[in-house]
């Protein structure tokens, strides 16, 4: 299975569209696919890194 590596923006985008598509909330989203705590929290409030 190929591991799909997102920028923190990308990866907040898709799982802002997710949310609106499917109504799951974000937390639910973040563990299953399995990114940190730390991440999850960056995702939440929009941070980016260089």
């Amino acid at each position: 299975m190929k591991k799909v590596v997102y920028t923190y923006k990308a990866l907040g985008d898709s799982m802002a569209l997710l949310r609106e598509v499917s109504g799951i909330p974000v937390k639910e989203l973040c563990e299953s696919c399995g990114i940190s705590n730390r991440t999850y929290y960056q995702v939440i409030f929009g941070e980016t890194l260089a």
